[in-house]
């Protein structure tokens, strides 16, 4: 499965208007990684989950789409979180992927699951997303289960390292599904409703 994302072409009469679905996940950029295996919970390659699309509100050309790549077999979590930015009203897209969490893309964190998107008043842009293990990779004891942000200045193509915002270890189950909103006054202030 692929993700796909409606082009939302401005339309006369309406806000946006829908065109032709594009495909803008492509191939698995972890394909040749080896480090994230686990016996019991497989990788499908090129398969992603969870997409979650938003719109600048300064431009609506301005579409940043996220989602978690290569799904595993007990599904709802992936290796690591995808992000496409589209200039052009979905017509074109410009993917990456956030480095930091995922054990092929710098972390040590094996699962990712429930990323989102909000954009601030100032045209910033914040991703939001659950990257977890089980157990607690070395080194990391008690931040099995993290909620992570990471920030971009230029509308999605780069992106801050991941910011660790809460933890709680196994067994415990702590967090599920973050959101963050950002104050449509004041960019200085995304916030994630208490769990």
């Amino acid at each position: 499965m692929i993700v796909l994302v409606v082009s939302v072409q401005p339309a006369a009469g309406t806000p946006y208007g829908a065109t032709r679905p594009l495909a803008v996940s492509g191939s698995s950029p972890f394909a040749d990684c080896t480090a994230d295996e686990l016996l019991d919970n497989p990788i499908v390659l090129d398969q992603e989950a969870e997409p979650h699309v938003v719109v600048d509100p300064r431009d609506p050309d301005h579409v940043v789409g996220t989602w978690i790549q290569d799904e595993r077999v007990n599904a709802g979590n992936g290796r690591g979180f995808g992000v496409a930015a589209s200039f052009d009203g979905g017509q074109s897209w410009e993917t990456t992927y956030i480095a930091g969490m995922g054990v092929c893309i710098g972390g040590m964190l094996y699962y990712h699951s429930d990323p989102w998107l909000a954009f601030g008043p100032d045209g910033s842009l914040f991703q939001i997303g659950l990257p977890w293990s089980q157990p607690d990779p070395p080194g990391l004891e008690g931040f099995a289960d993290v909620i992570a942000v990471a920030s971009s200045a230029d509308g999605g193509l780069t992106w801050s390292s991941p910011l660790a915002l809460d933890a709680s270890a196994y067994p415990n189950y702590g967090d599920d599904k973050p959101s963050i909103t950002v104050d449509r006054l004041d960019p200085r202030y995304p916030a994630r409703p208490v769990q």
